[in-house]
């Protein structure tokens, strides 16, 4: 079993990393995304009866890599399982480590392998549950980080909710069901306004 001391040094190590200058999300990350995944990661594990010390390893490293150099980004679940390795290798036993590589390396809804394992989909679930719970986060990547239109920015976050909603391990969908739909009717770009109801509220 891992000692609670590496996994409280991996827990510096993450903060620490999103505080930086290299972290290009803003350390808002560590509160909104890396503790959302890391608590959802250890709740289903608890369910889902996968290994409680395996998971949040690997939730706590599943975005390393594209907190320390944003050149990792676009492949940061293969750069975060591999510099995971680098970090924790001779710590716990060769198959936890190969497990916690796979669970890393399947979060990743988008590109990533399917998660097969109940470890993986705690992480892969605890990763999507945290984008439904964080719509406002999202919406700040949007609009802030990477300076989107009104448009643009709501169909990433749909796109990045919809991923999300398709990776979750069925316990996870239940738990968060009602916040997805009320997400989509929210970012949904095709309804419209008259006005008709403001007329009316303000003749009142």
């Amino acid at each position: 079993m891992p000692s609670d001391t590496l996994i409280d040094e991996l827990r510096d190590r993450v903060k620490t990393a999103a505080h930086s200058e290299t972290n290009v999300f803003g350390p808002g990350i560590w509160k909104h995304h890396v503790v959302r995944v890391v608590e959802n990661a250890q709740q289903l594990a608890v369910e889902l009866d996968a290994d409680y010390d395996t998971v949040t390893i690997a939730a706590l490293l599943h975005d390393y890599a594209s907190l320390i150099d944003p050149d990792y980004i676009d492949e940061h679940h293969h750069h975060s399982a591999r510099i995971a390795e680098e970090i924790i290798r001779g710590r716990i036993t060769e198959t936890r480590l190969a497990t916690v590589k796979r669970c890393i390396k399947a979060h990743r809804a988008s590109c990533g392998p399917d998660p097969v394992t109940p470890a993986a989909h705690c992480v892969a679930s605890g990763d999507g549950m945290a984008h439904i719970h964080a719509v406002p986060s999202l919406l700040h990547a949007a609009y802030v980080t990477r300076e989107m239109t009104v448009e643009d920015g709501a169909g990433w976050v749909r796109t990045k909710l919809e991923r999300s909603w398709e990776k979750l391990h069925p316990v996870a969908a239940d738990a968060v069901r009602d916040e997805y739909h009320a997400a989509l009717t929210v970012l949904d770009s095709n309804r419209t306004f008259d006005g008709s109801s403001a007329v009316a509220f303000r003749d009142h």
